[in-house]
């Protein structure tokens, strides 16, 4: 069965490239994409894509795999050049370190190389996303970087972090009145995570999120409890404690109602790369 003009999760085998694209083309029509949902200047609702060479596997950050605990990140790594911490975060992520960090890319053929590439006894997954992604000078990039300044892995409360961030980021405490007010913008998107853009410096000292045209879904973190609409109140959220370095994959990137999954068979991967590689898709090209 093909894609369906239906806003729920789908999976689809597909059985050419050429199928890709014109799912591809029907769920941009269905869903309007590129549209504003927050005016023209900030980012549209777009369509982002993940592929993953085994089909089996779910989408989960590398941080959930990796022996490299997220506090002892930054001093395992020390860059040529001065970056912002999200910057740095956004170039471990792309040396395969652990990191919160999920890999997206907004070039349909890039997904589609990643999820013919290895794993060739396998069938490979290619996701198609939609979402009205932050930019990485956005605060909300800049604070959820700041978890991996967190020395302790014990729980903590939003305010204790909020106090946290006001350590490297003094100007909030002018965009934001009051702690409280603080408290509850992060909160608001702590527990899920969101969609980032790279900044301008993170890409000029980044070759392969260039040419791998990428983006970041950053994932949240585990609270003690769940979250109930009070606790998000601006005057209760400063006593909601989470765990700093856990990271949890919102259901959206799970089986969300706009979340495709196309499935590869195992033997049209090999074709699939070679057309790709007449694009100038290849592995010395995305990975240098």
């Amino acid at each position: 069965m093909g894609y369906q003009y239906i806003n729920v999760y789908q999976e689809i085998t597909i059985s050419s490239m050429d199928e890709i694209y014109q799912i591809i083309k029907k769920y941009k029509e269905f869903h309007k994409l590129p549209r504003f949902e927050r005016g023209k200047g900030s980012p549209p609702l777009d369509c982002f894509y993940r592929g993953q060479s085994n089909y089996e596997w779910d989408i989960s950050p590398s941080l959930l795999r990796s022996k490299i605990e997220e506090q002892n990140l930054i001093s395992t790594f020390t860059p040529k050049e001065a970056m912002s911490l999200f910057g740095t975060m956004a170039y471990i992520q792309h040396q395969h370190r652990g990191t919160r960090f999920i890999d997206f890319t907004k070039n349909p053929d890039v997904a589609i190389y990643f999820a013919c590439s290895g794993s060739e006894d396998k069938n490979g997954a290619l996701y198609i996303y939609d979402y009205a992604p932050h930019e990485a000078e956005w605060c909300t990039a800049a604070i959820l970087s700041e978890l991996t300044r967190i020395q302790s892995s014990d729980e903590i409360s939003v305010q204790e972090f909020s106090y946290e961030v006001l350590k490297y980021h003094p100007d909030l405490e002018k965009r934001f009145s009051t702690i409280e007010e603080l408290n509850g913008v992060i909160i608001s998107f702590l527990n899920h995570g969101f969609m980032v853009l790279p900044d301008k410096d993170s890409l000029d000292k980044n070759v392969r999120l260039q040419r791998q045209e990428g983006c970041f879904y950053v994932c949240g973190v585990k609270f003690s409890k769940t979250l109930t609409s009070t606790d998000r109140w601006y005057s209760r959220a400063e006593n909601n404690k989470f765990s700093p370095h856990s990271a949890v994959v919102p259901d959206d990137l799970k089986n969300g109602r706009s979340l495709v999954k196309l499935i590869i068979p195992k033997e049209y991967k090999q074709d699939m790369l070679q057309r790709l590689a007449l694009k100038g898709i290849t592995q010395d090209y995305l990975l240098p």
